[in-house]
């Protein structure tokens, strides 16, 4: 609840990704959460770099968690990397299951699917990211499109940002780990 702006703006960038990833010939799409991500950056460059650790090393770990999940959960249906791409794009439709809040969370969603994006255009993101200890998913994606001019970045009203607020205040009945634990995750790291 420290700073409901950059949640609500890293809100529309989890879900531009999602909807980017569900769409995988809509290249606008994918320009769209680019200029979310610059945007953020520049309003919140604190937040930006206490993320940077998290969207290389989470990120790509839910990436990892999501392929083998449904490489592993559904074999008979997910045989290959067109099948698998398929999976993905269904999968990026369910924003009620993968939109997070707090920094560190919005990391697994940021950076993972910002993996199934780089894999869509990139075969050798994954040893890029290994080489360069600078880099993050999200970087190395900016990088595909370096010579594509973003359009100024979605502006959020109070209303969206009011319905974050709202949203974070949520009991967390069906959702993820009880609330102690993640006080006490937040607290520890």
């Amino acid at each position: 609840m420290d700073n409901i702006p950059a949640r609500a703006k890293r809100e529309l960038l989890q879900k531009q990704l999602l909807k980017a990833v569900s769409e995988p010939d809509n290249t606008g799409l994918i320009l769209e959460a680019l200029a979310t991500y610059e945007d953020w950056k520049t309003q919140f460059p604190e937040e930006y770099k206490n993320a940077l650790y998290f969207e290389r090393v989470e990120g790509p770990a839910n990436y990892y968690e999501l392929v083998t999940g449904l490489y592993c959960g559904y074999p008979d249906q997910v045989k290959d990397a067109k099948d698998l791409d398929r999976a993905l794009a269904l999968l990026a439709t369910r924003d009620d299951v993968y939109v997070r809040y707090g920094l560190v969370n919005e990391c697994y969603t940021v950076g993972g699917f910002t993996c199934v994006l780089l894999d869509r255009f990139d075969s050798n993101w994954k040893q890029r990211l290994m080489d360069d200890p600078e880099a993050t998913p999200m970087e190395l994606l900016r990088e595909y499109y370096k010579d594509e001019a973003l359009s100024a970045p979605q502006r959020l009203s109070q209303t969206e940002m009011d319905a974050v607020a709202e949203e974070i205040l949520k009991p967390d009945e069906n959702k993820g780990t009880p609330l102690l634990f993640t006080m006490l995750y937040d607290l520890l790291f």
